[in-house]
């Protein structure tokens, strides 16, 4: 009886550990989609590149630069803050050869953050020849002149029925690590298939509807959202190689072709899905273009 005893006290103290344990992940893991996106340095894309700063990422640093005099030289920070290769990369894969050129360097006044350099700059093809409002990029150093590198990830959206909504998709490079190899590798038509059972299946649960004109989204024909698989595309992106898949509102017509809207979403060579979501597009909005 005691030895039956015994027994339980041990399987309740692994019971608990491994509870406890789930519950610390779970702290972990959770504040990272709930921690607030920095509010001085707003998210901004280039093309389907979403980048994010976030809270802790702009933490006081140990030692903090509160004072003027002590803040690192404007050109040192330039020079800090130039995108390392793996941005350029990652900007080139959607892009197509296009280099940063300076636009301006600010001084931003943290509190007791302390101060931080805000380098802003523009993104023009090397070839030459671009007209209208560039692409740009923001880059963070702190006032001793450490350089914060943004979350980056892949986004895509498209405008529903409904006051400012859209459908939204949505690819982590950081889950893109975590992609289980060993899996069967799947072709451009399984590819195809998969993407577009994914994105019917979210528009019948979501009874996401059109809105019968690409120009807005206030009104709606409210006929449900029938999708048209536009074009897919293999290619590589910071280390791996994915599937672009676009669609596009079988209810539009010809007329529409000038203003064609594209939602993408992105597969993994082993079938991992962008994640989709219905919201504002506003949570993360577009630079000019």
């Amino acid at each position: 009886m005691s030895r039956l005893i015994l027994t339980l006290l041990v399987l309740i103290t692994v019971l608990a550990t491994a509870v406890s344990r789930l519950v610390a992940e779970d702290t972990l893991r959770g504040p990272k989609d709930k921690v607030a996106i920095d509010s001085v340095a707003p998210p901004f894309r280039i093309a389907d590149l979403l980048f994010v700063y976030r809270s802790p990422l702009l933490s006081a640093p140990k030692q903090a630069v509160t004072n003027v005099d002590e803040l690192v030289p404007k050109k040192k920070a330039i020079d800090a803050a130039f995108p390392d290769h793996r941005t350029e990369w990652i900007v080139d894969g959607v892009l197509d050869d296009h280099e940063f050129r300076l636009d301006e360097a600010t001084v931003v006044d943290r509190g007791d953050m302390g101060l931080f350099w805000h380098v802003k700059w523009n993104l023009f093809p090397r070839s030459g020849g671009f007209r209208g409002a560039p692409w740009w990029y923001l880059a963070i150093v702190t006032g001793k002149c450490d350089s914060i590198q943004p979350e980056i990830s892949l986004w895509s959206s498209f405008p529903i029925q409904g006051e400012r909504t859209y459908i939204r998709s949505h690819m982590e490079f950081e889950k893109l690590a975590r992609d289980k190899k060993g899996k069967r590798v799947l072709f451009g038509d399984e590819i195809a298939n998969l993407a577009k059972k994914r994105l019917v299946d979210f528009s019948k649960e979501h009874d996401v509807r059109s809105t019968g004109d690409p120009t807005t989204n206030e009104s709606g024909t409210g006929e449900p959202l029938s999708w048209r698989l536009q074009s897919q595309r293999i290619f590589e992106i910071d280390k791996h190689r994915l599937w672009e898949i676009k669609f596009t509102d079988d209810n539009w017509g010809a007329e529409d072709a000038l203003n064609l809207r594209e939602l993408t979403l992105w597969v993994t060579l082993y079938g991992k899905v962008s994640k989709l979501s219905v919201g504002a597009e506003e949570l993360f909005p577009s630079t000019t273009r």
